[in-house]
């Protein structure tokens, strides 16, 4: 999925394949490929694995969801459910995206104050521009959130699992979408405070 495999030119330069993280990052429009890259990054990503395992161990701390043993071996199958979770989630996210022709890639604004910024972030999640400039209802996020919670509540069989508890797990994986645009919008803000405090 990655294909990250660069090729040579005639005269010895390297072309960067289209799966590259600039290719990624400057493409205007991702092709179907590209998509499969980007999310392959995100859920093979070290990163995304500590997440994950972290994860895992707080459930298995709070015994929630509630497993009938208690003990450390239900954390292999926390970790597992997660890592379903996620892919479901990038799955749906991707084909959705890819039909109704939406950019996966949280995007920064060009406004200034707070509020805007804010506003412009929640704004990225709920909609997207269409092919017309339009904003029009964003359906990959949504389609991303209820598949993680299907495939979630798949995995952990209980009495207590019913459709609304499902919604549930639904929009708190849908609040993670906002929880991103708002860390985009304000990460350089955010790494200019860092970088002031540790250089006092």
């Amino acid at each position: 999925m990655l294909a990250q495999s660069s090729a040579a030119t005639d005269n010895g330069a390297v072309q960067n394949s289209s799966c590259s993280v600039l290719s990624l990052q400057t493409t205007a429009n991702l092709t179907f490929k590209q998509r499969n890259c980007y999310f392959a990054r995100q859920l093979l990503s070290p990163m995304n694995a500590a997440s994950v395992v972290a994860f895992g161990v707080v459930e298995k701390l709070r015994n929630s969801p509630v497993e009938k043993h208690s003990d450390w071996s239900t954390l292999p199958h926390r970790i597992e459910t997660h890592y379903a979770r996620q892919s479901a989630r990038d799955a749906a996210e991707m084909l959705v995206g890819y039909w109704h022709h939406e950019d996966p890639r949280p995007r920064k604004s060009s406004e200034t104050s707070f509020f805007r910024r804010t506003n412009s972030a929640f704004l990225s999640v709920l909609t997207s521009p269409g092919e017309d400039g339009r904003l029009r209802p964003a359906l990959a996020p949504m389609a991303g959130s209820l598949s993680s919670a299907f495939v979630g509540s798949a995995m952990y069989t209980r009495k207590d699992t019913t459709i609304s508890t499902t919604m549930v797990h639904a929009g708190m994986v849908y609040s993670f979408y906002f929880v991103r645009a708002l860390f985009t919008e304000f990460k350089p803000d955010i790494d200019s405070l860092a970088h002031h405090i540790l250089n006092r």
